[in-house]
């Protein structure tokens, strides 16, 4: 009858210590903040020294082509392949080909030319503030 006694008691500590450890670790992890998936941190590329309100919002590296007199940047983004944007070149727009500085016009810019491209994204037109060609 002790024994019997005994193990009745042995197995309603077990129990109840099962349960409160379940219960307790699975508390832990409802304590930890968990990030949104879909939050994203912008932050702005100053482009302008002269107007500290100007900022770049666009880098990306992609292909710039020649639809009907108009230079197109392709470029990709995951889960979204071949976006495309408008370039307007400016007098502040700096291009860089084979390493040197140059006009950003129509003589220097090639059809399917892979570059990185920043300015400024407004819809689908970006004004670009720096081109670099990428070999």
């Amino acid at each position: 009858m002790l024994k019997e006694n005994g193990l009745l008691i042995f197995l309603i500590v077990l129990i109840l210590g099962l349960g409160l450890a379940m219960r307790f670790f699975s508390n832990q992890g409802s304590s930890l903040p968990v990030p949104e998936l879909n939050e994203v941190t912008v932050t702005p590329i100053q482009t302008d020294s002269d107007n500290p309100d100007v900022f770049a919002d666009f880098e990306k590296q992609g292909n710039i082509v020649n639809q009907n007199g108009q230079w197109i940047f392709v470029y990709e983004e995951p889960g979204a392949p071949a976006l495309t944007v408008v370039l307007n070149f400016t007098d502040e727009s700096i291009c860089e080909f084979n390493g040197q500085e140059g006009e950003c016009n129509s003589d220097n810019l090639s059809n399917g030319m892979r570059a990185k491209v920043e300015g400024r994204k407004v819809d689908d037109q970006l004004t670009v503030t720096n081109l670099t060609e990428i070999d």
